[in-house]
């Protein structure tokens, strides 16, 4: 007998429920001037957070369509999950 499918949750509630760890926890490292730096968790979601804050205050609403033009970078992540 197969197993029943798990139903998708999304990346947002997975980001959502990290923010219960031990706030020292590192959720992201990125490089900067030659020297590795650390996010925790909280960091990482008050960032994304800033994002959203930004696109309501440009009056972008849900389900709307933005572009970010750019080169590779690890903020990318903040947008994605700020947007």
């Amino acid at each position: 007998m197969s197993q029943p499918v798990k139903p998708l949750v999304p990346i947002t509630q997975h980001f959502l429920a990290a923010l219960e760890r031990p706030s020292n926890w590192t959720a992201i490292r990125f490089k900067r001037h030659k020297s590795w730096i650390g996010l925790s968790w909280l960091e990482y979601y008050q960032r994304a957070e800033a994002v959203a804050c930004g696109l309501d205050a440009l009056g972008v609403k849900p389900g709307d369509r933005i572009a970010l033009v750019c080169s590779t970078r690890w903020e990318w992540r903040h947008w994605t999950l700020g947007s």
